[in-house]
């Protein structure tokens, strides 16, 4: 059901867009995800290739924000995405099949080969494979394991957001209880993405990109600017290596 609905809301937020609109909302977003700085027209005419110019992207921009996309900063002229904004550059990059693995692909699986040959796979090693190729903060619960992994502050604390001690404390107190939280939120096989305050039990400044292989999770935590495009591939990637491997074993992944 919860995929229908997400399914019939980006058909919806597509057909509300012109192709010229999307662009540029895409652009902006994988700006704004890249530097945690407002965006401006006069940077988007910056990057290659972008074609428009300054008042067609002001132009533009302003009906993006009035259609809810897109946020004005209190000071200067640039501009971030709003909740809508990210789920529509989420659901037009998984379309688009632009976060299809490949790019995570052949380098997981050979640090996989690397896992297996040294010790058993477990909660632990993925974890900290999770961490260290993607920046985010994991959370890893095995089907042979009792217990939930959760690592990756020594990488998350690099994010601009967490400058902000507030900002610190609600992470940690989300992190605390995400056990609790997460496996109810993603309850599918396959990748899924929340963003913001989607669902009620997840932190309105906080992202969470996740996976299911039967009673196997993997989820990347973060500030709601996530780089989507790199960890939804990564996820994407680590869940078919998994069950590729547990299909390949008739009793465990780990004998």
């Amino acid at each position: 059901m919860h995929k229908y609905w997400r399914f019939c809301q980006a058909r919806k937020n597509m057909s509300c867009l012109t192709v010229r609109q999307q662009k540029i909302l895409c652009q902006l977003v994988q700006r704004y995800i890249q530097t945690a700085a407002p965006v401006s027209s006069l940077c988007l005419k910056k990057e290659k290739r972008f074609p428009y110019c300054s008042a067609t992207l002001r132009i533009e921009m302003k009906k993006l924000t009035d259609k809810g996309f897109l946020q004005k900063e209190y000071y200067g002229a640039g501009r971030i995405p709003t909740d809508k904004g990210y789920r529509f550059f989420v659901d037009y990059l998984i379309g688009k099949k632009s976060c299809a693995g490949s790019f995570y692909e052949k380098k997981l699986r050979s640090l996989w080969r690397k896992i297996k040959r040294e010790h058993r796979v477990e909660g632990r090693s993925l974890g900290e494979l999770m961490v260290n190729l993607t920046r985010s903060f994991s959370l890893v619960k095995l089907d042979s394991e009792n217990v939930f992994w959760k690592q990756g502050w020594h990488q998350i604390l690099r994010e601009p957001e967490f400058v902000d001690i507030a900002f610190v404390r609600e992470f940690a107190d989300f992190v605390e209880g995400c056990e609790k939280i997460i496996p109810f939120a993603i309850t599918q096989e396959g990748v899924q993405v929340f963003i913001g305050g989607e669902l009620n039990f997840i932190q309105p400044d906080f992202s969470v990109v996740g996976g299911r292989v039967g009673n196997s999770l993997f989820a990347l935590l973060g500030p709601k600017r996530m780089d989507f495009k790199k960890n939804i591939s990564f996820i994407h990637s680590l869940v078919d290596i998994y069950a590729h491997n547990k299909r390949q074993s008739k009793k465990s992944i780990f004998t």
